[in-house]
């Protein structure tokens, strides 16, 4: 029997740590595994004269503490992951590879007219997720 698993995909933003904790609730409730993934986003990177220029060192040192720091609440079971790549496309290749039985990810709350101009992970993420996926986006207040 495989172990069961929750995929939370994180920008270290607020609204991605309200969603860590609801993810955090939600896996300690079930006794399942906690993934947290974090996306460096290649499409931040630059082209130099002989192609990309990958993220400093520095930058993906600093990303792979952030990840390091993040706890959740003891007694639990986490997986942390440092891809880099488009992060849509990053989050569904190891919502397949897991295989996770939920993502739990916050989202900005743009409106959906927003989804088609820009763009969303979140949008992405939903409309091709192999499993259920809770989005949470902020409240007025900022909180989520």
């Amino acid at each position: 029997m495989q172990a069961k698993s929750i995929l939370h995909p994180t920008d270290f933003s607020p609204v991605s740590q309200s969603a860590f904790q609801f993810a955090c609730t939600l896996a300690k409730a079930r006794d399942y595994q906690l993934i947290v993934l974090h996306v460096q986003n290649i499409g931040d990177t630059i082209m130099g004269e002989f192609g990309m220029v990958q993220p400093a060192p520095t930058e993906t040192a600093q990303a792979r503490h952030r990840l390091d720091t993040v706890e959740p609440p003891p007694p639990m079971r986490i997986e942390r992951l440092l891809n880099r790549g488009d992060p849509a496309q990053q989050i569904l290749a190891v919502a397949r590879s897991t295989p996770c039985d939920l993502i739990v990810m916050g989202t900005r709350g743009h409106s959906a007219l927003h989804d088609p101009l820009l763009g969303s992970v979140a949008a992405e993420v939903v409309r091709h997720a192999p499993c259920p996926v809770l989005t949470l986006t902020p409240q007025r207040g900022g909180s989520v």
